[in-house]
């Protein structure tokens, strides 16, 4: 008997430490939770077998479209099928029987609700002949207050605040003594929502993941119970509207949440409550998913890996632009397919069929017998030679790549730094020649005044009979093709001029890629990315952007021109040229012209195929009449349709005419105005692919979310004045090019933008404009563009040169873009709207985004 007494009370002993320890371990999985135990599978399954002979078993749905554009299956658990409207019914009813069963004598119930809970307990109490009394706000709608009293419920209004619902429910519960039953922040209402999970499972086993928007808790958390439970590796995201916090409490495991909860600003009022409840946190915190954006971390990686790649050049920038086709499938980012589509999309081809264009002119000398001529036309003052550089150099850098356009321009300028440089050298001999005579000559008068001898040479000298002795002084002249110099035997001011020679160049070919829309890659970077956004029906066109471009151009070469003049020279012109100088210069530019000869049919033929694209692009979608695109349905032409017409019609188009009655010219193929072997070695392919490979990181971020994520974290930007907001991105945007390639940092930030300007409503080209302008300008660092290296290759210039004036150029450009941009640009492209391709690119790009790889099976996802 002891022995038994004895065993018994081991027994007891045991299973209270048991108990205790059970208890310690789920107060501290739970935090702040209550000492009582959280709701477990049993219980729903308790739940269920309570509930289950007064509601329905909802439909399950799923969507061929939708499952295809994702590739997935998607099916939709349509709870709005359950008894009053809503998933509601299940916990409410779950929690009134439980209430009955404690205590026959309850007569009645009391809560606070914005609508469908209210409801759900006021049909639960009519079932178990309760009385309901149901708090709500004074703004609730009235749909929902008639829903509830219909249903045999009382109502009383409180003020419009978390704190004065809870306030009223404690009065009324105490004075009738009527228990309180929360909307989601109670076992029992877990337990019945559970029922979903169990009952969703049965219908669809084969479910990987299932996504429930979250307000206060309660379903998210018996949805996780219960799923967890009959499969162990399914995955249960929470969806949260805007202002909850409850992904960053996810990822520090606290409730960052203020102490007293505000009600969100949103449409869906059943989700207007910030903060989870203290019991379905805990829970919510164990079994739901932390990492929701691990897909969105993924593209993070590639994107990161590939700014590492692009800035550094550890790998050719065309290679790296390659990247996507197989990082961001392998981290199950995009398809392939998709992404490989990206690189030979409308944009390329109007790439390849512009600059096919412009390897015809260049092969044929038609841009140098523009430049030639109208420099004739400038005249040969240093300060006008250089204003005419530049315009020739940004005008023709519109239509040819900037890089050509200063590989033929610096020879020419260096030319004539030769002869001017001769030209000063020549005068400054004169001049010492003429002091020295002088003063010969009052030294030799001296001697004759004061009785003294003169040698004969010096009398001779006097007398200018001695030419031997004079040609002395004379100097032989370079020819006219020995255009070189010893630069640092120059004086200063003479160095000076060399280097604002050279800089002139390279930063108005910078300056001229912004007047057209092929004028540099940035250009078509932002195109094709409004197009992809919009379906093709941005604002954005070549005429449109012509409009726009070409006098920011022209403006910000006229101020870099005299940036540079104040920059070297002072306000003065520090030397000018006589009418011999002026000579001498011209005719360097004019012996330069006359190599190229007479004009031929070829150079004809080609300036008649370049006007005529031109015109082609001018006249398809302009702005103030009809366009011959209008002809065609939506989606047929794009400005890459020109641009290949005229492309191959370079490649039939013979390069002269036949001679009459030379037989053997009559049988012999004449050559092509354009050949391949000529377009294979000059096309730069690499910037096809450059570009291509943008257009993927940019599908790749805009799919997974990431840009999205970016835009979020630069939300703190949208709290300051437009123009300010717009100088900032620019300026931002200007400084990055400087260490990477224009076209690359362009395709990194355009679609972060895109989204930050879409999540603050305002329209993306507003923001995505300036700051793809803004990456032409890039005058700081030789490494920044081509041009700027050529020009750095010439010997005159030291790093820090082109670091001063750049930087000062930067600036001054960035505030010439935000001026145009918020002056002539808001009316023109109508910027102040925000137009419908962005908000239907708005509600498309709201995505459910998940850490589940696409490993080419078919993964099932789950939306309630």
């Amino acid at each position: 008997m002891d022995f038994e007494k004895a065993h018994t009370a081991i027994s007891n002993y045991r299973e209270k430490v048991i108990y205790t320890l059970k208890l310690e371990l789920t107060i501290q999985l739970n935090q702040n939770m209550s000492t009582e135990f959280r709701v477990t599978y049993s219980d729903i399954l308790a739940a269920e077998n309570r509930i289950s002979s007064f509601i329905h078993e909802t439909p399950v749905f799923t969507s061929s479209t939708l499952n295809r554009a994702i590739g997935r299956k998607v099916f939709f658990k349509a709870e709005s099928f359950q008894k009053t409207g809503s998933f509601k019914a299940r916990g409410a009813l779950n929690a009134v029987l439980k209430q009955k069963a404690k205590n026959p004598n309850l007569h009645g119930v009391i809560t606070h609700s914005s609508g469908n809970h209210g409801q759900a307990l006021a049909w639960a109490s009519t079932l178990t002949d309760l009385d309901c009394t149901v708090v709500v706000t004074k703004n609730t709608p009235k749909s929902k207050c008639q829903a509830i009293t219909s249903y045999g419920a009382n109502i009383v209004y409180c003020e419009p605040t978390y704190a004065d619902r809870i306030k009223t429910c404690d009065r009324i519960s105490r004075e009738k003594n009527i228990p309180y039953i929360s909307s989601s922040d109670d076992y029992d209402i877990m337990a019945g929502q559970g029922t979903i999970a169990t009952e969703f499972l049965n219908q669809v086993p084969q479910l990987d993941a299932i996504f429930v928007p979250v307000s206060g808790g309660g379903m998210a958390a018996g949805i996780a119970v219960a799923a967890k439970a009959i499969k162990p590796d399914i995955k249960v995201f929470i969806v949260e509207p805007e202002g909850k916090m409850c992904e960053n409490c996810l990822r520090t495991g606290k409730r960052l949440w203020p102490e007293t909860p505000q009600f969100l600003d949103t449409i869906a009022d059943g989700l207007i409550i910030q903060q989870l409840g203290k019991r379905t946190w805990p829970i919510i915190l164990e079994l739901v998913e932390k990492d929701v954006f691990t897909v969105t971390g993924s593209c993070a990686y590639g994107l990161l890996l590939m700014a590492i790649f692009w800035i550094t050049e550890a790998l050719p920038l065309a290679v790296t632009a390659l990247l996507p086709i197989f990082l961001f499938p392998l981290l199950g980012v995009s398809k392939v397919n998709t992404l490989a589509s990206t690189y030979t999309n409308n944009i390329i081809f109007v790439l390849i069929g512009g600059l096919s264009v412009a390897i015809a002119i260049e092969k044929w000398n038609v841009h140098k017998r523009i430049a030639l001529r109208l420099l004739l036309l400038m005249g040969s003052q240093p300060k006008w030679l250089m204003l005419g550089f530049m315009l020739i150099t940004c005008f023709l850098s519109m239509w040819v790549s900037n890089t050509a356009t200063t590989a033929m321009m610096i020879p020419i300028a260096q030319a004539v730094i030769v002869q001017l440089m001769e030209t000063k050298h020549k005068h400054l001999k004169e001049d010492k020649d003429v002091e020295e005579a002088v003063t010969e000559t009052l030294l030799t008068k001296d001697k004759l005044k004061n009785g003294g001898s003169v040698e004969n040479d010096d009398v001779t000298q006097l007398n200018g009979s001695n030419k031997d002795k004079v040609e002395v002084f004379e100097q032989p002249e370079k020819t006219e093709t020995e255009y070189s110099f010893d630069f640092e035997s120059l004086d200063p001011a003479s160095k000076r001029f060399c280097k604002a020679f050279c800089l002139c160049i390279c930063y108005a070919s910078n300056c001229g890629g912004i007047g057209t829309l092929t004028g540099t890659g940035p250009n078509l970077v932002i195109k094709g990315q409004a197009d992809l956004m919009s379906d093709g029906q941005s604002v954005i066109t070549f005429t449109s952007w012509f409009i726009f471009g070409f006098p920011i151009a022209v403006v910000t070469c006229l101020i870099t021109w005299v940036v540079l003049q104040i920059y070297f020279f002072g306000v003065k012109q520090l030397f000018s040229c006589n009418k011999e100088d002026t000579t001498r210069v011209q005719d360097v530019i004019r012996m330069e012209y006359n190599k190229l000869g007479d004009i031929t049919f070829a150079e004809k033929a080609v300036f008649f195929h370049f006007v005529i694209l031109v015109l082609l692009w001018f006249s398809r979608e302009p702005e103030f009449f009809p366009g011959w695109g209008s002809f065609f349905e939506h989606g047929y032409l794009g400005d890459s349709v020109p641009a290949v017409m005229i492309m191959i019609s370079l490649f039939i188009f013979p390069s002269r005419r036949r001679e009459k009655g030379n037989s053997i010219d009559d049988v012999i193929e004449i050559p092509s105005l354009l050949d391949w072997k000529t377009v294979s070695a000059r096309m730069p392919w690499g910037v096809a692919l450059l570009m291509g490979g943008g257009f993927a990181l940019a599908k790749a971020c805009t799919d997974s979310g990431l840009s999205q994520w970016l835009a979020d974290q630069m939300s703190a930007i949208k709290d300051i004045n437009e123009w300010s907001m717009v100088f900032v991105l620019s300026l931002i945007a200007s400084f990055a090019t400087e260490v990477t390639s224009n076209t690359a940092i362009s395709t990194l930030i355009l679609p972060i933008l895109a989204e930050l300007a879409i999540g603050i409503h305002k329209n993306p080209i507003y923001i995505m404009l300036p700051a793809a302008i803004s990456t032409s300008f890039a005058f700081m660092l030789p490494v920044a563009t081509p041009p700027n290296t050529l020009a750095f290759s010439y010997g005159y210039l030291k790093v820090i040169d082109m670091v001063k004036v750049g930087f000062i150029l930067n600036i001054i450009c960035v505030v010439v873009v935000t001026v145009a941009v918020n002056t002539w640009g808001i009316p023109y492209y109508k910027l102040d709207e925000f137009p419908d391709w962005a908000e239907k690119f708005l509600k498309t790009s709201i995505e459910i985004n998940t850490s589940l790889p696409d490993n080419g099976t078919t993964n099932i996802y789950t939306t309630m």
